[in-house]
């Protein structure tokens, strides 16, 4: 059986992937039965994600995951944005053989996945290609620092992807990001970066109502 650590960190990538809705209940058994672990760990791992924002614990009726107003999401994304703009430019930076070859396969992923129209699996690389730069940036605060804003902003960014012509820009921007990071080019980066999250902003705002 997985220990809560397990729990509480599959737990988060399924937050930051969007694939729980602000305000879904997390029922305890089931998620025992997801992944493969005793009651007592489903409840420390829930605890852990709450201390840190991602869940709410409400006496008597469990856990939930946390939901936020619209100002709250574009604040988030926006300190997120920040922070990311320099995982990018310093990913530029420090880039390796290796990680160049991670990246280059990660783009033809996400291309295939929106030429097929796959937007969950294109959701996932999405939030796999942030955690990437953010790992081969070498900048373990800012990194932590965006990786909760990310999984608390999963789900509106996901719905987004829905609208008409939305995951072809978002793949463009992405693209253009590890196009600058591929190219050892830090500001051209921390740019690509800062346009994306803008792009992310501006369809926030735009269609509130997925938020």
């Amino acid at each position: 059986m997985r220990s809560a650590g397990d729990v509480a960190e599959a737990l988060r990538e399924s937050l930051v992937s969007g694939e729980f809705a602000p305000g879904r209940r997390l029922v305890e058994a089931d998620l025992c039965r997801r992944y493969d672990a005793s009651r007592g760990s489903v409840r420390e791992a829930l605890t852990r994600l709450a201390v840190d924002g991602y869940v709410v614990l409400v006496p008597n009726r469990g856990a939930r995951v946390r939901a936020m107003s619209l100002d709250e999401m574009v604040a988030a994304i926006e300190v997120r944005g920040a922070v990311e703009e320099l995982c990018a430019a310093r990913a530029a930076e420090r880039l390796t053989p290796a990680q160049d070859e991670r990246l280059r396969i990660l783009a033809t992923r996400m291309r295939d996945a929106v030429g097929a129209a796959d937007l969950c699996g294109y959701r996932r690389l999405d939030a796999e290609l942030h955690g990437t730069i953010r790992d081969f940036s070498g900048q373990a605060t800012a990194s932590a620092v965006a990786d909760r804003f990310a999984a608390l902003t999963a789900w509106p960014r996901a719905r987004l992807l829905r609208h008409p012509g939305r995951a072809a820009d978002s793949l463009a921007e992405h693209l253009a990001i590890v196009e600058a990071v591929r190219a050892g080019d830090p500001r051209r980066a921390g740019r690509a970066m800062r346009i994306h999250i803008e792009a992310v902003l501006a369809a926030l705002t735009t269609f509130p109502g997925d938020a």
